[in-house]
């Protein structure tokens, strides 16, 4: 884990003004109005443990940001070493991208190609150009120095903890006795993934039957707390089942550090 949404966002809006900043300034060395950035992405390395359901929200976020605050700065997008799967990624990016966003994307064969579309003048020398010191990095590995993880265990030490054997289940009952109420929750696992789902019924009468009202799912808690909440005024009153799974694992148990709260919506 190496930074939360909250940062991720914060990073977003500075890199954003920067950009903003950026161009402010060559238009005033270059005597004319810029108002326009062309964006180059090098897809090089890209692969499958990369579209986590992590990834693909928090571009959404930064799409969102981008068309809802600078709108029509975008020239165009260049993306090189585009695989396969890279393009899966930006079919699923297209569903919540402005059309006229997405119709600034070019998909070039290499980069070679950058310099039909880029001066020269303006490109790093590792993509043909010129610039020799380019401030750029290759990326790689965050050192664990940057990790969130001692963070996130001395802020959650007095959540409570649960231990889900291999091939089994846990379940976290909480009773709503007002309607007007959300059920909110918070967790993440020590390592690895888990299967979360919600039961709902009305009452403990063990005739009772039970109604699945969030359909299991495994999201990436292992790298970054998952929430979520419940409006209680739907289905109402009664007994609310978290359960979090590990039937897919023949050996491992995993650990489930997560917080409960019911609060009113009336507050």
């Amino acid at each position: 884990m190496s930074v939360s949404d909250e940062e991720f966002l914060d990073h977003a809006i500075f890199m954003a003004e920067s950009l903003v900043e950026g161009v402010r300034k060559r238009s005033e060395e270059a005597g004319k109005c810029l108002d326009k950035w062309t964006v180059v992405i090098d897809a090089d390395g890209f692969s499958i443990k990369q579209m986590t359901k992590n990834v693909l929200e928090r571009q959404k976020i930064i799409t969102k940001l981008f068309e809802d605050n600078y709108p029509d700065r975008l020239a165009f997008t260049y993306i090189i070493n585009c695989s396969r799967l890279f393009r899966l990624l930006l079919n699923i990016m297209k569903k919540t991208m402005d059309p006229s966003t997405f119709s600034k994307i070019r998909i070039l064969a290499g980069k070679e190609e950058l310099l039909q579309y880029i001066d020269r003048s303006q490109l790093p020398a590792r993509y043909g150009g010129t610039i020799k010191i380019d401030g750029l990095c290759d990326g790689g590995k965050i050192p664990e120095k940057y990790y969130q993880v001692e963070r996130l265990l001395n802020s959650t030490k007095d959540w409570p903890r649960i231990e889900v054997k291999a091939g089994t289940e846990e379940f976290v009952e909480i009773e709503v006795t007002g309607g007007s109420m959300y059920l909110s929750w918070e967790f993440y696992t020590l390592k690895n993934r888990i299967t979360f789902s919600m039961f709902y019924k009305a009452d403990r009468n063990p005739g009772t039957s039970s109604n699945l009202i969030l359909t299991p799912y495994k999201p990436e808690c292992c790298l970054c707390p998952e929430t979520g909440s419940q409006d209680c005024q739907t289905p109402g009153t009664g007994i609310y089942t978290l359960v979090f799974g590990n039937q897919t694992s023949k050996i491992k148990s995993k650990t489930v550090v997560y917080s409960v709260q019911l609060l009113n919506k009336d507050l």
